[in-house]
């Protein structure tokens, strides 16, 4: 399978997954995010405090954490996806 036939099953996995269909369930993922941020940010304020901890910890807590940044990425790479 090519990189972009992996990429695109990804993709479609992600899509599948029963929160995109399902506004309740939405809600409560958000609301786990959310609790897990916070979690995550009091659990390890001595790191996320150095200010050379920072990037990261955005990141970490964005991205990883984060909710709709991946749905965004996703949106762009389906855009791409069929150009490639």
């Amino acid at each position: 399978m090519s990189a972009l036939a992996n990429l695109q099953q990804h993709l479609n996995r992600f899509w599948a997954l029963p929160h995109h269909k399902d506004a309740a369930l939405n809600t409560k993922l958000k609301e786990v995010q959310t609790w897990q941020q916070a979690r995550i940010k009091r659990t390890h304020s001595a790191l996320f405090e150095q200010p050379k901890n920072k990037p990261m910890a955005e990141y970490f807590l964005t991205q990883l954490y984060g909710g709709d940044e991946f749905k965004v990425l996703a949106e762009q790479l389906d855009r791409i996806l069929p150009k490639a």
